[in-house]
């Protein structure tokens, strides 16, 4: 957090998500217990512009937030590109299936069709263990 808040200060307010709202600061490291999302934006009253998941750690290893037994590798779940990390699109999607909003049938549907077979075997794998009667299923 010390990281992403230097990266952004002076340009961006940085504001820990759950159960309320928390600014960060230089000052103010400490993200609240609870809170599992960072959000950014230029200035109080404006739109925010990104929106970071926080995930904890069991013993240096990644927990799904949506799937707390499933615990794994950082460099298993995330891709990187210029030294950021990115949740891989069926972990990504594993999150969104809970919901199933209008918007997350489309990131499937966009999603799905670039997915390789480990990456649709995963998802099917996690459909099946959480929700067997997603409508996700028959599309995975």
């Amino acid at each position: 957090m010390p990281a992403l808040v230097r990266a952004f200060e002076g340009r961006y307010h940085v504001w820990a998500a759950g159960g309320g709202l928390t600014p960060l600061s230089a000052d103010r490291l400490e993200v609240p217990e609870g809170a599992d999302q960072v959000w950014i934006r230029t200035h109080a009253l404006a739109p925010w512009v990104a929106d970071c998941v926080l995930n904890r750690d069991r013993a240096g290893r990644w927990v799904s937030r949506r799937d707390p037994e499933f615990d794994a590798p950082l460099e298993q779940v995330t891709w990187e590109r210029e030294g950021i990390r990115y949740l891989k699109p069926e972990i990504a999607l594993s999150f969104k299936a809970k919901l199933n909003r209008p918007k997350d049938s489309r990131d499937l549907a966009v999603s799905l069709p670039l997915l390789d077979d480990t990456a649709r075997a995963f998802l099917a794998d996690y459909l099946a263990r959480r929700d067997p009667d997603h409508p996700w299923r028959s599309l995975v």
